[in-house]
């Protein structure tokens, strides 16, 4: 998959060994790379590990295995407005070290907000990505967000990452476009978008990589 951080290459271990938390706060925070752009809202999980020099990584509940570098202040944001968490991610059992101490909290950290407000926009990133869910794709919940560009007519194209799902259908290249274009459909029904499904072959550098796209005005 390409521009994610190779485990292997950093010597990051699987997120059920990453310390779990709860995020608390009011204002999400969002990581990205290249590829791929998370946002963290109140009530969701996130698992954190320092590798070597202090270098920090996120993984978010919804795809534990894509992995997020933080800086210090991103980091700080986070864990300065969590709980530890203990109990099971995508089916796994996950803890946290921290659990029985003390964690070190923000002094301007505000208290939660029992109705987290989250902008409009990203609401309606994870809508489109729940109804996409929705349809009878191969592990559905594998599906991710990746990231929105801005075309030059204005409209907006969202991109997510499938090739889990891709991975495990089985199908060809064009075959499965074919279908994930005709469950893209289903899922945004009565909605004035347009939608794709490509697969981008492998190179050198990366793997094959499958994405759905849902183009918004």
């Amino acid at each position: 998959m390409p521009n994610l951080i190779s485990q292997s290459a950093a010597k990051i271990p699987p997120y059920q060994e990453f310390d779990w938390f709860v995020f608390i706060g009011v204002r999400p925070v969002t990581l990205e790379t290249r590829t791929h752009e998370v946002q963290i809202d109140a009530t969701e999980r996130f698992g954190t590990w320092v590798g070597a020099r202090g270098k920090i990584y996120v993984v978010h509940e919804d795809a534990p295995d894509i992995v997020f570098p933080a800086t210090p202040a991103q980091a700080r944001s986070l864990m300065g407005r969590a709980k530890a968490y203990k109990g099971r991610v995508k089916g796994k059992a996950v803890t946290n070290s921290k659990i029985g101490k003390s964690i070190e909290r923000d002094p301007d950290a505000k208290p939660v907000d029992p109705e987290p407000i989250k902008a409009k926009a990203d609401s309606g990133v994870k809508a489109v990505l729940a109804e996409i869910r929705k349809q009878p794709f191969h592990k559905p919940r594998s599906i991710v967000y990746m990231r929105r560009a801005e075309d030059i007519d204005g409209s907006t194209i969202l991109y997510f990452d499938a090739t889990t799902s891709y991975l495990e259908s089985l199908k060809k290249d064009a075959v499965w476009e074919k279908y994930a274009e005709k469950l893209l459909v289903a899922a945004m029904k009565g909605q004035d978008v347009e939608v794709g499904a490509s697969v981008i072959p492998p190179s050198k550098k990366s793997k094959a990589i499958a994405v759905l796209l849902v183009r918004v005005p």
